[in-house]
């Protein structure tokens, strides 16, 4: 009767074991495919589009940091952080700061969208680079093309340069 109940409990511990990978598996597939991918803004779409088709003139899809989800939104930040990049080994986020958005110009939302994509995308900081002014705080006091110069050496930097 003791040989019994010694396998009757092995037994019950191997359906428990298997019942949580099983639930766990389950819970990990329910999560992924409940929230999109990547999400957007809709009035931050445009100029994210932007940094991407900067982007793909210099990497391929596999050279940048692709986590598993993106989210790129409007947050409410500090007044004096207009932007931040969260970054894990599977996700990344990007917040803007809703209140001081709508008070920028077309000019300052693209250079702001480059320089937190820049941090995701890339793992850049603003302080190991190479690039006196691209991936400071004062980002406004340059000219665009100066800008798109820049994130051209830091995109080439990281990824392979295409023939």
């Amino acid at each position: 009767m003791n040989n019994f109940l010694v396998r009757l409990l092995r037994l019950l511990t191997i359906i428990f074991v298997w019942t949580v990978i099983f639930m766990s598996f389950l819970m990990l597939n329910l999560a992924f495919s409940t929230f999109p991918n990547k999400y957007i803004d809709k009035e931050l779409l445009p100029y994210v589009e932007q940094v991407y088709e900067r982007v793909n003139l210099y990497c391929d899809k596999g050279e940048v940091f692709n986590p598993l989800r993106t989210s790129i939104v409007f947050s409410d930040l500090d007044t004096d952080i207009l932007g931040q990049c969260s970054r894990t080994p599977l996700f990344w986020k990007v917040e803007i700061n809703k209140k001081t958005w709508d008070s920028l110009k077309t000019i300052e939302k693209q250079m702001l969208l480059f320089h937190e994509l820049t941090h995701c995308l890339f793992k850049q900081s603003h302080i190991k680079h190479p690039v006196p002014h691209y991936m400071n705080e004062m980002i406004y006091e340059i000219p665009l093309e100066e800008l798109l110069a820049e994130f051209e050496i830091i995109a080439k930097a990281h990824c392979k340069e295409k023939l």
